[in-house]
């Protein structure tokens, strides 16, 4: 295995250690990245479109969000290998974008689950746009084992960025729609329409059909 392959592999677990290095001091830089969250429509919160999702609360905060995280960049590597920077790319950046627009204003939102959200949603509304069995398998999968992190799109827990948590949501359905055309080609469509196929299998079904109940 090629360096440049065991580097890709284990990007999810690099992105992990740095998330855990920034939240435990490991870096000089840890304590400024800390303070560097969203702050929505502000100029103060821009620093977070780059460093939100390096930044938790506490403990708790942290380890609830490393193992999905890392779960569902593993998946979007497994499933996607050639085009998952694309994915990577565009919902890390487009969380962020939309939380600093659409979030409420005056609250620091910090952490990685909108990141979580935006690869949830694009692993499960991506499977929806396609119309290849396996991509829509990924929605199966995807709609079984993380299909309760649609309540966390509600404000149902104070202290939540539930805001947060729809803006990531949102970031992954847009992006699902942006890379469509990249999944149509890594997964082309191979069944055809069954009307097709009763036309190729038996192309005077109709024509008698009709002339019986003309008779």
């Amino acid at each position: 295995m090629s360096g440049k392959r065991i580097l890709f592999l284990s990007f999810p677990l690099i992105i992990a250690f740095i998330i855990i290095g920034v939240f435990y001091h490991s870096f000089p830089f840890s304590t400024w990245i800390e303070t560097k969250g969203i702050i929505p429509r502000s100029l103060n919160g821009l620093w977070g479109l780059l460093f939100v999702h390096f930044i938790h609360g506490d403990s708790n905060h942290l380890w609830a969000n490393i193992p999905n995280l890392v779960f569902l960049m593993f998946i979007s590597i497994a499933f996607f290998p050639s085009i998952v920077k694309h994915i990577f790319l565009y919902t890390f950046f487009l969380t962020p974008i939309l939380m600093w627009v659409f979030c409420r204003g005056n609250v620091k939102h910090i952490g990685a689950s909108a990141w979580i959200y935006a690869l949830f949603g694009f692993l499960f509304f991506t499977g929806i746009l396609a119309k290849n069995p396996k991509v829509r398998a990924v929605t199966l999968f995807t709609g079984f084992a993380f299909g309760g992190m649609f309540w966390g799109i509600l404000p149902l827990q104070p202290g939540v960025s539930w805001d947060g948590h729809a803006c990531g949501l949102a970031a992954g359905v847009i992006s699902a729609i942006l890379i469509k055309s990249r999944v149509a080609l890594l997964f082309p469509v191979v069944a055809k329409d069954w009307q097709n196929e009763m036309d190729d299998e038996y192309p005077d079904h109709y024509e008698q059909f009709d002339q019986s109940i003309r008779r």
